[in-house]
C-alpha cells in the first residue's frame, strides 16, 4: 500500500499537482440559480470552421538564443504582444508582425530577477510579474525593471480595483483559497475557506481574466465553476456539467491527499484549464482524462450568444498552446500553433485564410505562428 502510494505521488508530479491544502465543500456547484453547460459527447462536436469569418496567421521570429517551450501565454500590448514561456521563465517581447523585440526579465536570484514566473498581466503599458516567494515585479515593456513589491502574493495574482487579488489554491499557506487585499486600508478579505484535504493544482495557464465590467473570472482547480470577483465579492458565475468526467464525490471527501489521488486517477476526471470572455463571446477549455485513453484530450466550449458549439482540434492537429487559445479583443480568438500543425490544418481553415498563406511562411514545421481567429 505504502509503494501505490508513492506511486501516485510520482504521477501526481508529473501532471503538476502538487500534495497538500485543502478545500470548502459548498453547494455552489449545485445551486439552481447558477447557470450550468452541459458538456457535448465528442459525437456532437460542430466544425470550428462553420464560426470562423477569417484567418489571419502571423509568424514568430525566432532563433536559438530566442526559444519556446510548449506552454506558452500570450499578452497583448499596445506595440504588439508578449509570449510567456512559464516552465523555462522566458518572457519575450514581439512586435505585431511577429518580429523579436527583447527579453523582459531573466530567471536568477539577482536584482530584477525572478525564481519563477507566475502570473503575468499587462498595466497601462507595464508587464506585473508575480513570483514566489510573495514578490510582484513590474517591468516596462523595454525590460527594464520599474519597481519591485512584496506582498503575500500567491502565484497566480492579479491586480483589481485598489489592490490585489492573489489565489493559494489547496497549497495550505493559507485559511482560503482566494485573497483579496485592498491595499488602500491594508484591509484583507478571504474567499472559499479550507476544510478538506486535497491535492493542489498548480495551472501553467492563467486562472484569472478580467471581465468587460471590471470584475475578474477565476478558475478554481478541480471546481467545475466558475467564479467571478466584482466590488470585493466573490460569487459562482458558471458551472459546467461535465458528465462521465465529473470529479466524484469521495475525492473530496478522501482522509488524506494521497487518498485522494488515488480516487482521482482511477476514474474519468475533467478540469477546466482555461476561461475567457469578450463582450460577444465565451470560450472555455477543458482537459479530460477517459481511462480508456492513452493520453488526455484538450475540448473546447465557444458561446455565441445564443449557443455553445463545441470542438476539438485534435482530430486535425497536435493541440495549440493552451494558454494562447483565448480571447483577448472583440471577436478575435488567439492560438499559437507550429507551422507543421497548421498545415494539418489546410482544411479546417480553407478559404478562411486573408494573410500569410501556410505555404508561405517557413518550411519550418516545428517554428511558431500566431493565428488571429476573427469569428463570425
Amino acid at each position: 500500500m505504502q509503494q501505490m502510494r508513492y506511486y501516485f505521488l510520482f504521477v501526481v508530479s508529473s501532471f503538476g499537482i502538487l500534495l497538500g491544502g485543502c478545500r470548502e465543500r459548498t453547494s455552489y456547484g449545485s445551486d439552481a440559480s447558477i447557470p450550468s453547460v452541459a458538456v457535448v459527447a465528442e459525437q456532437s462536436y460542430k466544425p470550428l470552421v462553420n464560426a470562423i469569418s477569417s484567418v489571419e496567421l502571423i509568424p514568430i521570429e525566432m532563433d536559438h538564443q530566442h526559444l519556446l517551450g510548449e506552454y506558452v501565454n500570450l499578452y497583448l500590448v499596445s506595440d504588439g504582444f508578449l509570449l510567456a514561456d512559464k516552465r523555462n521563465a522566458k518572457l519575450y517581447h514581439y512586435s505585431e508582425v511577429g518580429k523579436f523585440i527583447n527579453a523582459i526579465g531573466r530567471r536568477g536570484n539577482g536584482p530584477g530577477e525572478y525564481s519563477r514566473m507566475g502570473d503575468i498581466q499587462v498595466i497601462d503599458g507595464r508587464a506585473h510579474l508575480y513570483d514566489n516567494p510573495g514578490r510582484e515585479l513590474v517591468y516596462s515593456l523595454s525590460g527594464d525593471l520599474v519597481e519591485e513589491n512584496e506582498a503575500p502574493v500567491g502565484f497566480h495574482s492579479y491586480r483589481v480595483g485598489s489592490g490585489l487579488l492573489s489565489y493559494f489554491g489547496y497549497s495550505g499557506q493559507n485559511k482560503y483559497r482566494l485573497v483579496y487585499l485592498d491595499e488602500n486600508n491594508s484591509k484583507e478579505s478571504g474567499f472559499l475557506e479550507l476544510d478538506s484535504k486535497l491535492l493542489t493544482l498548480d495551472l501553467d495557464n492563467d486562472i484569472f481574466t478580467p471581465s468587460a465590467d471590471g470584475g475578474v473570472f477565476i478558475i478554481d482547480s478541480y471546481s467545475p465553476t466558475i467564479y467571478r470577483f466584482y466590488n470585493e465579492e466573490v460569487d459562482p458565475y458558471l458551472t459546467f456539467d461535465l458528465g462521465k468526467y465529473s470529479i466524484k464525490e469521495s475525492f473530496y471527501t478522501a482522509g488524506d491527499a494521497f487518498l485522494a489521488a488515488e480516487e482521482l486517477f482511477a476514474s474519468n476526471y475533467g478540469i477546466i484549464t482555461g476561461y475567457s470572455e469578450s463582450n460577444e463571446y465565451k470560450f472555455v477549455q477543458l482537459l479530460l482524462k477517459n481511462q480508456s485513453e492513452e493520453r488526455n484530450r484538450i475540448e473546447y466550449g465557444l458561446f455565441d450568444g445564443n449557443q455553445w458549439l463545441w470542438f476539438s482540434f485534435s482530430d486535425f492537429v497536435e493541440e495549440p498552446m493552451p494558454g494562447s487559445l483565448r480571447f483577448i479583443s472583440e471577436g478575435v480568438l488567439y492560438g499559437l500553433f507550429t507551422v507543421g500543425g497548421l498545415k494539418n490544418m489546410a482544411a479546417l481553415f480553407h478559404e478562411k485564410t486573408i494573410k500569410n498563406e501556410l505555404n508561405c511562411i517557413r518550411e519550418d514545421d516545428d517554428e511558431y505562428v500566431l493565428a488571429k481567429i476573427r469569428l463570425k
